[in-house]
């Protein structure tokens, strides 16, 4: 199934460390690259069968040329239990294409408890409220977000997109939207900046969170709010046995009413 990112809300789960505080003062997101994230299969779903459906599949274009077209059916036609090792280059093709791209990954969920201990270091950090609208842009390309799809088996015949946007059952809870930059070449390609005052609109607290780091936390956006029309909302949240629930329950459920010009313009620019 494919989902097309048509605006919207999406979260991201943070420690608190020197990276948030770079998405917060220097508006800079981080582009990880994919065997750096904590599921090991990241990158690397596809399998034999996955290959030799791709590779029927470009055999039967019409732009291929003859010699490649012959060398992908001998290809075929030597791989089988014992000879898998012809599929080697194809592997090493698709991971290659894989390691010169980055991820930020985002959610649709700000009360998931497992994402609050695994990613906010056990609720010590933030979750970070993005508006994204649909970006149509190409200067914001590395804005847009992709849905992640969830299911187990071969799926389908593009092997980028498996390797890319597509995990198993057991990551569903996740509801994950990624964005995606590719042609990495260096560290500093994988960082990239954003329009902090046209899309970060909140910040949820995890209750865990010290007195030291909050106050900290609450000065950066005090400073940051100084030049803004939109501020941006600090919400708290206490501990509780499942979701999240709010020390002010009430300026949570009413905050869009702070950034509404943010959602009506509907742009980046």
């Amino acid at each position: 199934m494919t989902v097309s990112w048509k605006g919207g809300f999406l979260y991201r789960y943070r420690e608190w460390n020197e990276y948030t505080k770079k998405i917060l003062l220097e508006e800079e997101l981080f582009y990880a690259s994919f065997c750096s994230l904590n599921d090991p299969n990241e990158g690397k779903n596809f399998s034999d069968e996955l290959i030799e459906l791709h590779l029927k599949k470009i055999i039967g274009e019409n732009n291929i040329d003859h010699k490649t077209r012959c060398n992908i059916l001998n290809d075929l036609d030597g791989y089988n239990e014992n000879n898998k090792s012809v599929f080697n280059k194809y592997r090493d093709a698709v991971l290659g294409v894989v390691d010169k791209m980055g991820v930020v990954c985002l959610t649709e969920k700000y009360d998931n408890n497992p994402m609050w201990h695994f990613y906010a270091n056990e609720s010590k950090g933030v979750c970070l409220e993005f508006y994204i609208p649909d970006i149509k842009d190409e200067k914001y390309v590395h804005l847009l977000p992709h849905y992640v799809t969830y299911e187990d088996g071969c799926y389908n015949d593009e092997i980028a997109d498996n390797a890319i946007f597509k995990k198993n059952s057991d990551w569903s809870y996740e509801k994950e939207w990624r964005m995606l930059v590719r042609n990495i070449n260096t560290k500093n390609d994988r960082v990239k900046k954003y329009p902090r005052d046209k899309m970060l609109v909140s910040i949820i607290v995890g209750h865990n969170m010290s007195e030291k780091d909050f106050k900290e936390l609450k000065d950066i956006i005090d400073e940051i709010n100084l030049k803004r029309t939109e501020k941006i909302d600090i919400h708290k949240r206490i501990n509780s046995s499942y979701g999240v629930v709010f020390e002010d329950q009430d300026k949570w459920n009413n905050r869009k009413n702070g950034f509404q010009k943010i959602i009506n313009k509907n742009s980046l620019d």
